[in-house]
């Protein structure tokens, strides 16, 4: 036993002298990991930055660096709905719904995905918006979903409630890319140096969010380093929405009432008027 183990070691700290069994790393930082929402908020920019830690051990000319920086929201669970036109009606038809969606998601690169990164490597680590896992929850109607998974004729039609999905948040502002070496994207400052600006939106959900920087070379990830981000509501604001998420059946009920006021005092003033 102790021989085995002995021999371990031994081969451990060979193949880390070994040049090549070491790999460059990132090391990264960002401007803030708390942002405020107030009723004034219009929206926030982060710079994250950070260079890349090389092997020393590794020596002659190296593959091209490229950078990715992904921010995502907190997952939530989201239903689609499909509308159909019915006797001159539009009315809910179809619905699927999804699990652990992202609430928000930015990503900025140095290059296009396609030219930096291998297809299955993006679609393994869901880089690139177009690659995100939507996975169905659960049936909720035929010809969509289905609880083991999916059917041969509901793939084509996941297909387009996935999509609904991307549209409409990226119509909202909350899902945005931005491929290729730019001011508003992230670029390299330097040989090793890079930074990145992520920008927040008004409408950005609140909870944690995740930065995620990957090192990418020859279409493979080498290092990947991680930052969280804190969104919170500050204020009234705060106070509202902690109420509105921890008594929302008190809260439907305050809201009603002061609908009534104010629809009452409305009457009342043009009344008089």
């Amino acid at each position: 036993m102790h021989l085995a183990r002995t021999v371990a070691m031994l081969l451990l700290i060979v193949l880390t002298a070994l040049p090549g069994a070491r790999a460059d790393t990132l090391v990264t930082d960002i401007s803030a990991d708390r942002v405020a929402i107030s009723s004034i908020f219009t929206g926030a920019e982060l710079l994250l930055y950070g260079t890349i830690d090389r092997d020393p051990s590794i020596t002659g000319p190296r593959s091209r660096n490229d950078i990715v920086v992904i921010l995502r929201g907190p997952t939530e669970e989201l239903v689609v709905r499909e509308k159909e036109r019915t006797a001159g009606i539009w009315i809910n038809r179809r619905a699927v719904q999804f699990a652990a969606v992202p609430s928000f998601y930015f990503l900025a690169s140095t290059r296009r995905l396609e030219d930096i990164g291998e297809v299955a490597e993006l679609r393994a680590r869901e880089i690139g918006i177009r690659y995100l896992r939507m996975r169905p929850k659960r049936n909720t109607s035929p010809g969509t979903a289905t609880a083991a998974g999916l059917d041969e004729t509901a793939a084509g039609n996941l297909n387009r409630y996935r999509a609904a999905v991307i549209r409409n948040k990226t119509r909202d502002g909350l899902y945005r890319e931005i491929e290729g070496a730019n001011d508003e994207g992230v670029r390299f400052r330097g040989g090793s140096l890079f930074r990145a600006k992520l920008t927040i939106p008004a409408n950005v959900p609140v909870g944690n969010h995740t930065a995620e920087v990957h090192l990418m070379r020859d279409g493979k990830i080498i290092s990947t380093a991680t930052k969280n981000i804190f969104i919170h509501k500050t204020g009234i604001e705060r106070g509202i929405y902690q109420f509105a998420h921890r008594q929302p059946f008190l809260y439907g009920i305050a809201a009603v009432l002061i609908a009534l006021l104010a629809g009452w005092i409305a009457s009342a003033v043009f009344r008089e008027g």
